[in-house]
C-alpha cells in the first residue's frame, strides 16, 4: 500500500485500497482519492487534469 493510502487512511479512517493510484490521485489528506481524468502525457501529478470531486 503506498504512503498516500495509508496516510489518507490515518487522517480519514476509510480504507479506500480499491482505488487504484493509475486512475485516482490522493490530493487530500481528509477527502477521498479524486479520479484523473488525463495524465497530460507528464508523470508530474501536480499536470494530471482531475475529476471534480463535487460537480463531476
Amino acid at each position: 500500500m503506498s504512503v498516500y493510502k495509508e496516510l489518507n487512511r490515518a487522517v480519514t479512517g476509510n480504507n479506500f485500497v480499491d482505488k487504484n493510484e493509475d486512475e485516482y490521485i490522493y490530493a487530500s489528506l481528509s477527502q477521498p482519492p479524486i479520479k484523473i481524468v488525463d495524465k497530460n502525457g507528464s508523470d508530474d501529478r501536480f499536470d494530471y487534469t482531475v475529476e471534480c470531486p463535487n460537480c463531476h
